[in-house]
Formats: C-alpha cells, sequence, structure tokens
C-alpha cells in the first residue's frame, strides 16, 4: 500500500507546474494618463480606482498618440530565462504558465508554447530572441501572442474586455528600457495623422503605382465577377499555409533602430523583425490560415550604412528590394519578400506571392520608436495583405479610386486592416468612422475572400508548406431562407454553428460593392440603392448582430450609430458571417436580405412608458405597415418582453399571434423596474420596440429569477402556469404533494399525513411507497421478506441487507442516504463512519480507521481515503500553482 502512494503522489507532483507568481516578474508603478491628444473615454472606468499622473511627450518624427496605461517593470534576464522553458506549440505537454499584467492593473494567467516566427537555422544563430503562443487555461476566449527578445518583452492578448497590448519602453523612446513596461488597450491608441500610402515617392504617388502594378494580376475579371456575386460559404483551418518570408532593412531604418540599445546591429534588427513577424502572424494565422517564418539568411538582408546598401530612393524601393533579395537569399529560397524603411508610408504590389514580383512591398516606420501595435496593424499588415491579393475595402472617393471597383464593401474611409483608418484623406466629415485613428486589427470579410483565393486557388498555393494544425472547425450557417424585409426597419441575423469551439467569435459584414462615393455624412446616411450601409464592428462572441447597434434601436433615433443606415430603396443587401475559432479556424456563409420600399417602417406604437401590474393584461399596439402583404408575407408576430441589464434578458409573452397590430398579453408576476415590448416578425428577422421604459409592480423586491419561458414565481421555483407546482398548489419553498398538502420540509404521503421524517404513513407503520416499517423486516408489497434479505424485486446490496435505492434491511449499517458498501465501511461517496458502518452524512469522520472489529475492510477503506485525501491535496497545488 505504502509503494502504491509513492507511486500516486510521484505521478501527481511531477506533473505540477509551478508558475513565477506576478510579484516575482512584475512591479507595478500605476496608471498612467498619456494626455497628449486627450484619453479615450472607453476604457476611462477601468483606471478609475488608480493614480494618475501626467505622462512625458517623447520627441521623435511623428506626433506621439496619447493612451492611458499601466506602467510596470521587470527583469529582462528573468523573463528571458524563465520563456526559455516553454514547451515548443504542438506538445502535448502542459504549456508554461505565466502571469501577463493588464491594463487593469490585474494579472491574467496564460500558457505559453514556444512557436518561432524565425526558421530553425535563424532561431540558433539568435538564442535569445523568442515568440510564443499564448492561451488561457481557463478561458478559451483569451489567447494571444507575444515575444521576449533584446528588446523586451512585446505581448498582445485577444480577450473579452479588448486586446491588450503590452510593449517594452523601448518602443516608447526610452533608451535602453527593455526592463520598463506599459500595458494598453489597442482600442486607446489615437490617430499619429499619417498619410502612409498617400505619401508621393520621387512625384509618384504611391496609389498609382499601385494602379500600374495592378495590371499584371493573373486573376480573371469574370473571377473577380463570380467572387462578389455569387453565394460564398467557405470552411477552412484544420492546416495553416507557412511561407518563407525574407525582411530586409535598409541602412537608415537600422541606425535609428539601434540607437542607444545594447547589441550588435543585427541583433537589435533581428529582434524588431521577429517580434514585427510574430505580431503579424497571429491575425494572419487566425484570419487566413497564413503564418509567415523569416528564412534562415535573414541576417544577411540588414544593412548599417544608408550610404552603402543596394537600395536607391523611395521611387525604386519596391524594384530594388526584389533584385536585392533575389541575389542574396536566391529567388528559390524565399516565398515572399518586404522591407523596412524608416519614416511613414508603405506600398505592395498585390497578390504576386510564389513568384515573379514577391518581394515588391515595403513598409517605412517612423523611428525613433513608435506605439509597436499601431504600425503592425495600419502599415505591415495592410502592405503584407496586398502582397496576398487584398485590396483597399473603403468606399470613399477623398482616398483616390473612383468609379465602381470590386471591394469597396466598406461605407466611408473603413475600419478594417485594408482602408484607410489612420489616414486623414481629404474630407473631414469622413474621419469620425476611423475608430479613434486606427485600423480595427482583423480583415474584412471581402479581404479574407480574397486571400484565401489567393493562397489556395491562385499563385500563392504553388510554395510555401502545410502543417497541421490539430483544429476541428465548427461549421457555422447564416441562418435560414433568403428573406424580405420592410424599409426603415431594424433586423438581426444570428449565426448557427453546429459545436462550441475555443476562441469562438462571429461577426456580420455587409459584402456590397456599389459606386465610390464622398464620405459626407449626407453621402454616408443615405441610401443610394447599391453600396455599403453598415460599418464593420470587432469581432464578438455573439452570434447575432443586430441592424443598427441595439442602443441606437432604444434611443428611438435609428441614425444615431455612425456609419450604420438602414435601407430605405428597393435593394438586395448580402452580409456575410465569419466565424473565427481555434486560432486558425474560419467558417463563412452569406446572407442575402430583400428590401421592399412599399413596406415599413414596422414599429411599436403601444406601450409607450408608464406602470403596470404584474399579472395583469396589457394592451400591445404596432404599425404593421404592409408587412403583412406581399412580399413581406409576415402572417404572425411574437411579443417579447425586454428588462434587466441593457435588457438584455427577454420573456416571450405571446408566440405566432396574428399580426394584426394589436393584441393584449398577461404580464408575468414579477418586478421589472426598466422594460420594453419587441415585436419581431415570427419568421423573419425584422423588429422593432417600443420607445420608452415602463415598469412592472410586483410582489417581489426587485426582478426575480427567470426560467426559460419567463413564469417564475418568488423563490425561482416554477410549475407549468409560471406560479406553482404541475396542479398549482406550493408552499413557501416550492415542495409540492400531488394533492397540495404539504408539511414544512415538502414530504408528503398520498393523502397529505406525515411525520417529520416524511417516511411514514398515517398509520405510523408503514410508508405507501414499501419502504420499511419500524422493524425492518417487511413491507406490505412484499419487496423484503422478514430476515431482511431479498425479495422478489431482487433490490438488495451485496450482503442482502441493503437496495441500492437506499431502503434499509434489517442489520441497519446504512446512512440515511443510504449509500452502504459491502462490508459497511465506506460509501461510494465517501461517507465513513469510525466503526465501519454507513456515515450519516457527506463528510468523513475525524478518525477514518478503526482498530477494534472493523478488520481489513476498515482498514483498507482507511488507507483508501488517506490517498483520496493527499490526492485532493495535490489537485488543489496544481489548482494554486497552475491554473489561478
Amino acid at each position: 500500500m505504502f509503494r502504491l502512494f509513492a507511486v500516486v503522489v510521484s505521478c501527481c507532483l511531477s506533473s505540477i507546474v509551478f508558475a513565477i507568481q506576478p510579484e516575482e516578474l512584475w512591479r507595478s508603478h500605476g496608471h498612467v494618463s498619456s494626455n497628449t491628444e486627450g484619453v479615450s473615454s472607453q476604457h476611462s472606468s477601468k483606471y478609475s480606482h488608480a493614480k494618475h499622473e501626467n505622462g512625458n511627450a517623447h520627441s521623435g518624427h511623428e506626433k506621439r498618440v496619447g493612451i492611458n496605461y499601466h506602467s510596470l517593470s521587470a527583469d529582462l534576464e528573468t523573463l528571458t530565462s524563465y520563456f526559455k522553458t516553454a514547451p515548443v506549440q504542438g506538445s502535448t505537454d502542459k504549456g508554461l504558465p505565466f502571469y501577463y499584467p493588464s491594463p487593469s492593473g490585474e494579472y491574467i494567467l496564460l500558457e505559453a508554447f514556444y512557436s518561432p516566427a524565425m526558421s530553425p537555422e535563424l532561431a540558433e544563430k539568435f538564442p535569445n530572441i523568442r515568440s510564443y503562443k499564448v492561451f488561457s487555461p481557463d478561458d478559451g476566449n483569451i489567447s494571444g501572442r507575444i515575444s521576449v527578445t533584446p528588446l523586451g518583452l512585446q505581448g498582445l492578448v485577444s480577450t473579452p474586455k479588448g486586446a491588450m497590448a503590452l510593449d517594452s519602453g523601448v518602443f516608447f523612446g526610452v533608451p535602453q528600457g527593455v526592463n520598463e513596461y506599459r500595458g494598453y488597450f489597442v482600442e486607446d491608441i489615437k490617430s499619429s495623422s499619417h498619410d502612409y500610402e498617400k505619401n508621393s515617392h520621387d512625384g509618384i504617388s504611391s496609389d498609382q503605382i499601385f494602379m500600374k502594378d495592378t495590371k499584371s494580376l493573373d486573376i480573371k475579371s469574370d473571377q473577380y465577377h463570380q467572387m462578389k456575386n455569387s453565394q460564398y460559404r467557405k470552411h477552412f483551418g484544420d492546416h495553416v499555409r507557412v511561407y518563407r518570408f525574407a525582411l530586409a532593412a535598409i541602412g537608415e531604418f537600422t541606425q535609428n533602430l539601434i540607437s542607444g540599445q545594447n547589441g550588435t546591429p543585427k541583433e537589435i534588427t533581428m529582434a524588431y523583425m521577429a517580434s514585427l513577424v510574430n505580431r503579424a502572424n497571429q491575425i494572419l494565422e487566425r484570419d487566413i490560415a497564413v503564418r509567415l517564418e523569416l528564412v534562415a539568411d535573414n541576417d544577411k538582408l540588414i544593412y548599417t550604412n544608408r550610404h552603402a546598401d543596394p537600395y536607391g530612393g523611395n521611387g525604386s524601393y519596391i524594384y530594388d528590394n526584389e533584385t536585392n533579395l533575389n541575389n542574396v537569399i536566391g529567388v528559390d529560397n524565399y516565398d515572399l519578400g518586404h522591407m523596412l524603411c524608416l519614416s511613414g508610408g508603405g506600398l505592395a504590389t498585390v497578390g504576386r506571392p510564389c513568384r515573379e514580383g514577391k518581394a515588391r512591398a515595403f513598409s517605412c516606420i517612423p523611428l525613433p520608436f513608435s506605439y509597436f501595435e499601431f504600425y503592425v496593424v495600419n502599415l505591415f499588415l495592410h502592405e503584407v495583405g496586398h502582397q496576398l491579393g487584398a485590396l483597399h475595402t473603403w468606399n470613399a472617393q477623398n482616398c483616390g479610386w473612383t468609379g465602381e471597383r470590386r471591394y469597396n464593401l466598406e461605407i466611408g474611409v473603413g475600419t478594417t486592416i485594408m482602408t484607410y483608418a489612420s489616414v486623414s484623406c481629404g474630407g473631414s466629415d469622413q474621419n469620425a468612422i476611423r475608430d479613434e485613428g486606427s485600423a480595427s486589427p482583423f480583415f474584412h470579410a471581402g479581404s479574407i475572400e480574397e486571400m484565401n483565393w489567393m493562397v489556395h486557388e491562385g499563385a500563392g498555393q504553388f510554395c510555401g508548406r502545410f502543417e497541421p494544425t490539430g483544429l476541428v472547425v465548427p461549421f457555422a450557417d447564416a441562418g435560414g431562407d433568403d428573406l424580405t424585409i420592410p424599409a426603415n426597419t431594424p433586423f438581426a441575423l444570428t449565426a448557427q454553428v453546429d459545436f462550441q469551439a475555443a476562441n469562438q467569435t462571429f461577426i456580420w459584414e455587409q459584402v456590397d460593392a456599389g459606386v465610390v462615393r464622398t464620405s459626407t455624412l449626407e453621402e454616408m446616411n443615405t441610401d443610394h440603392g447599391s453600396g455599403p450601409l453598415f460599418r464593420s464592428f470587432e469581432p464578438v462572441s455573439s452570434p447575432t448582430r443586430y441592424f443598427p447597434k441595439m442602443e441606437a434601436i432604444l434611443s428611438g433615433d435609428l441614425k444615431s450609430s455612425f456609419a450604420e443606415i438602414l435601407p430605405t430603396t428597393d435593394r438586395t443587401m448580402r452580409f456575410r458571417m465569419t466565424m473565427r475559432a481555434g486560432g486558425s479556424g474560419i467558417s463563412q456563409d452569406d446572407k442575402t436580405i430583400t428590401v421592399d420600399s412599399a413596406s415599413g417602417p414596422f414599429s411599436v406604437i403601444a406601450p409607450n412608458g408608464g406602470m403596470f401590474d404584474s399579472g395583469q393584461p396589457m394592451e400591445v399596439e404596432w404599425d404593421v405597415a404592409r408587412t403583412n402583404l406581399e412580399p413581406v408575407s409576415c402572417q404572425n408576430v411574437d411579443i417579447i418582453l425586454l428588462s434587466g441589464e441593457h435588457y438584455s434578458q427577454e420573456r416571450v409573452l405571446l408566440s405566432s399571434t396574428p399580426n394584426d397590430g394589436a393584441e393584449s398579453v398577461l404580464l408575468p408576476n414579477l418586478q421589472v423596474n426598466l422594460g420594453r415590448i419587441k415585436v419581431e416578425c415570427s419568421n423573419n428577422v425584422f423588429f422593432n420596440v417600443s420607445l420608452n421604459d415602463f415598469q412592472i409592480s410586483g410582489n417581489g423586491g426587485g426582478e426575480d429569477p427567470t426560467s426559460p419561458d419567463g413564469n417564475t414565481d418568488p423563490d425561482g421555483n416554477t410549475g407549468s402556469d409560471g406560479n406553482t407546482g404541475s396542479d398549482g398548489n406550493t408552499n413557501p419553498d416550492g415542495n409540492t404533494g400531488s394533492d397540495g398538502n404539504t408539511n414544512p420540509d415538502g414530504n408528503t404521503g398520498s393523502d397529505g399525513n406525515t411525520n417529520p421524517d416524511g417516511n411514514t404513513g398515517s398509520d405510523g407503520n408503514t410508508d405507501p411507497d414499501g419502504n420499511t416499517d419500524p422493524d425492518g423486516n417487511t413491507d406490505p408489497d412484499g419487496n423484503t421478506d422478514p430476515d431482511g434479505n431479498t425479495g422478489s424485486d431482487g433490490n438488495t446490496g451485496s450482503d442482502g441487507n441493503t437496495n441500492p435505492d437506499g431502503n434499509t434491511g434489517s442489520d441497519g449499517n446504512t446512512g440515511s442516504e443510504g449509500d452502504t458498501d459491502s462490508e459497511g465501511g465506506i460509501d461510494l461517496d465517501g461517507n465513513t463512519n469510525s466503526n465501519g458502518s454507513a456515515n450519516s452524512g457527506d463528510n468523513v469522520n475525524s478518525d477514518t480507521v478503526d482498530g477494534g472489529s472493523g478488520g481489513s475492510g476498515g482498514s483498507g477503506g482507511g488507507s483508501f481515503d488517506f490517498l483520496l485525501l493527499i490526492g485532493l491535496i495535490i489537485f488543489a497545488l496544481r489548482r494554486r500553482y497552475v491554473f489561478e
């Protein structure tokens, strides 16, 4: 037995991974408000409890941006040594536990896996440059990537609260600031007002070069037509395509990058490159199942002298880079190439992986150091997106381009990576859609379609390697048939999936191209009969999107959500649902909505505020607005009570009632402080909500717990009528007998007469369900013979004294819950008393092993119980040091 104990303890201890606690890695210095351009209000509440200081403005080539951030310090040597023990991605080992500091001052436990952004040969040259994938062991919606390099730690973790970035002081202009850190929400980044691709290059605008290069695309025009107009459904992500990526740096960039840093020029520059590629991979792998890997000789592409590097003026960068990479790396030794230069701007040919033109791209990043995340998304990933086949997606004429384009899918200047969300390109009104001046860190559904085609069906299929992810990607469906809705009426779209997966998010985006227009407010607030009406928002865990936002619908001002315009003309709208899951899984499906301008707006007229009594009828009125006629043909509606925080609780008051404009509904028996009535078509997606809040007076304090149908009694016990048990007879705790006669603990005989323990009928001898009379011998239904052994039904424990349902035989070796083993020792649920008989409760007795007549049964049970106790202690330790 001791040997068994030793083996169990040894196995448990060997699997424990002791995490360094937050205070062992990080030292918090509070929160700072960097107010050079004001402070974003979106997360301001997260900092209300912390000390605020004024952040110092940093000198540099660009106007610095203002954010709230969490100031910390950490020792880089400790971080480097600790992370080198992380297992390789794909390993069956548990990840290395690590506490990631959030902008709000809390710490998130993550597990890290080594996921190199460099080829093995390059990683061997630079052992202190390492990249990692990180996941939360407790929440499948938290994941990200971090890099630990001679420039410090850089990280980006996606969470339900927002994307959380962490950069070392080096990236904020602090010389040798590898031990200083700032944690911030990506959404708090403000614009630096750079005109990236709009910058001119030797008198030739970027867009002119871009236009010239797109003429060499191998995608036929009819292929674009098919991609734009046909129903689209895609499902991928069980494999990742890995491209060999060659990344050069001109001398001017390297000189500015290494200024004031410790380390060789190539090591510092390679650290920056690895961090850049690692962060880009987080988005590329998640959105299109592509990963970039720096080539073995990438260090040969780092130049330290601007006068001696092989690059001419910035007008020739795009061609010089391809020539240089072919000469140094070899045309067959890389799949995609890029170059880093200095000062804002970028350029790339479209759709050139694996063939001529594959290195015609550059990104010029301002230095000294800038907000790392801002330039990863707004510049570098934008240009890489072009290389992988993505066109611009904005619909604003101010940003260049006129006429009808194939992928001008985003209203105004747009918000996603392939837009100019961070660029002021000609109009003032359009800037209001720019999401605080930075693109949202994801690709639009149209961009995903373009790049997925290029990678799997276009030129990109002929190079790179496939690596299995082990991911089973859920199938997502846009939900049902295409529909016709009334004009100027809110609607909601909901996705359906065949199973849930980790990191599962949903986004609904409009994919209607149209004539490019200016981005004045008047233009953007008008339905022209074609083109986009609804902007993109970041992916969320909910499969449902409301058009417009629910806040706008509840306010009564349907135009209050900027860049969300309800249709008013006869037209069709196509919406694409994109489900992301597991870090590389994508499932997409389309839904077409036809708009009938002769019907609508569908609206709720009454109630319009007021006070109502619970359990009483309420009159509901709505404007049918021809929605009961063809082509909308909505014959029935559902009437729903909205209540609770953000009106998120829905209780169906009446289902499938005729769409005739009026109905009386019975209010539930509960109190509602703020309520609205929602009327929605029973077999369609359109709806509307009453304009003002009303109250429902109830007999409880506050709103009651809710059953799925909204019927609730005061303590949360609900029968079919919402008030009682199935027959309507209920005592205060919800325990009811078949005739409604109940004693205080809910134990009832068939005639309603019950003694205090509920086990005896009215004569005091026998329970009517055939359990046990007072002497433990015979039940009237013959289930037990006189000596307490087996009756005709065969329900007996192994010693013949106890039935498996807890009925007691004559030896009394049973606790009140009826759990007994064959020896009378330890019950299956761990209940033990001191003499080997059954314990009456669920707690283990303090003297588990009895030295008397219990014999070997008691001894064996005690040893087992001791091992169980040790196991529980080990499990608790593992929870403490791994999962918390």
